[in-house]
């Protein structure tokens, strides 16, 4: 299945060690990191809202009389109350309203006889999918040969849904015979539109392999969404640990794909991964990967040789060749680190030597010892090691700087050019298990 590379490879560089990663799994027992909350302060109430409350009210009203005798009286009094539901937009909100309150009967007779007068617009449909989707023991064959047949009507109409149309319809079509050849549909519709599938989207894809019970092809859905670079949704957490014996699976899927939890998604475990033997207790996540729960610590990420070639494939040319925002350098200093790199890769340690002397964020007298003392330290491991720097770097203390010259290559850029990017250069060009130094905490 077709994926975005762009989401790919930003969940490979969630797996790399360029940033603090938090990873997401446990082998025993199950932890979240916490992540900045939602904002939690009050906002003042519209008008708009307002207004739908009061016009929900009566509309809540009428159905506890469990008619529909009466509906043109309600539409001129839900009218009257305020400007949210409209001429327009009545028909959607007030299926959506039935499928709410739990009034599936009430939401179904209004659409099938909006339907049989032609006067079901696009949003009364897609809340007539999403209503049966909310009660799927109420979708008999007769239910789902309709929807298939107001869905043909649809596509006949429209040859192209917007998201939100395709997330509704969806929602119904995953519920009937033809979910497997019409999902795909839907998701190809949007990709034709010049958009990307939505995060509901996928999950309705998910949901629906799930349903029926194709837990390969729910698979496959849910590592394109993983690769698509969308928000993963709690609500796919709730679908697929609905699922017998599958925790671990779902585990090793969040690992592979470097996916760190949200509060609301770690809740979701929190409720439902108890009902696979897992024991749950809210945690933290030390920077060195340990669990103040368990006291276990997590395993580090680990890139696939063939992960670690789409990055260096990705970054290597637009770091320091291509119109990139780091292109800080000359085409001859280019060329030049270029043929140093052939003489001294690979290697096991790139230390960045003005990072580690300016460790107090500005030059220390002893910098020049600190880089000392930090190539010494590797030295001691057999390790070979690259220091990056730049040319007036010379100009620090001899003995020290001949200790680094003589244990270690060092490549000195121009002093107008930057040297993360050479940096970055060599890191990716020495393969994975490459150690890293940008300073000292």
């Amino acid at each position: 299945m077709a994926s975005s590379k762009t989401g790919v490879i930003l969940n490979l560089l969630r797996q790399t060690n360029f940033r603090l990663n938090y990873p997401t799994h446990l082998l025993k027992g199950l932890a979240h990191t916490s992540v900045r909350p939602g904002d939690s302060t009050s906002k003042k109430t519209t008008k708009a809202e307002t207004d739908y409350q009061v016009q929900k009210s009566i509309v809540a009203e009428f159905l506890e009389k469990g008619n529909l005798a009466e509906v043109d009286l309600l539409k001129k009094q839900v009218l009257n109350a305020g400007v949210t539901l409209n001429k327009f937009t009545f028909d959607a909100h007030f299926i959506g309203i039935c499928s709410e309150l739990g009034a599936f009967e009430l939401g179904r007779d209004y659409f099938r006889a909006l339907h049989s007068k032609g006067n079901a617009g696009v949003g009364a449909v897609s809340r007539y999918f999403t209503m049966c989707h909310a009660f799927p023991d109420k979708v008999g064959p007769s239910e789902q040969e309709f929807m298939l047949k107001v869905y043909d009507e649809l596509l006949k109409k429209y040859d192209i849904l917007d998201v939100s149309t395709c997330e509704g319809v969806a929602l119904g079509i995953g519920l009937t015979e033809r979910w497997r050849s019409e999902i795909p549909r839907l998701l190809d519709m949007i990709k034709h539109s010049g958009m990307s599938p939505s995060p509901t989207l996928w999950v309705t894809a998910v949901e629906s392999a799930f349903h029926h019970r194709d837990h390969k092809l729910a698979w496959e859905y849910m590592d394109a969404y993983a690769n698509s670079g969308k928000t993963i949704l709690p609500k796919l957490y709730e679908i697929v640990l609905k699922q017998k014996n599958i925790l671990p699976q779902l585990l090793r899927w969040l690992e592979r794909h470097g996916i760190i939890l949200t509060v609301e998604s770690a809740e979701v475990f929190m409720r439902l991964a108890p009902s696979h033997g897992a024991k749950t207790k809210s945690s933290l996540v030390s920077r060195k990967g340990s669990c103040k729960a368990c006291r276990r610590s997590l395993e580090p990420s680990r890139l696939t040789p063939e992960d670690f070639e789409l990055l260096r494939s990705a970054f290597l040319d637009p770091v320091l060749v291509g119109r990139d925002v780091f292109q800080k350098t000359s085409p001859e200093e280019l060329n030049s680190f270029h043929k140093f790199l052939e003489k001294v890769l690979p290697v096991d340690v790139v230390l960045d030597g003005l990072n580690i002397a300016y460790v107090s964020k500005k030059l220390s007298p002893n910098g020049a010892k600190l880089l000392r003392f930090v190539t010494s330290h590797f030295v001691s491991e057999g390790r070979k090691i690259l220091v990056v720097g730049r040319k007036h770097m010379d100009r620090w203390s001899t003995n020290e700087m001949n200790y680094v010259k003589s244990n270690a290559s060092v490549f000195l850029a121009e002093n107008t050019s930057e040297d993360d990017p050479f940096l970055l250069y060599a890191a990716l060009k020495s393969g994975i298990g490459l150690n890293s130094c940008h300073g000292i905490e």
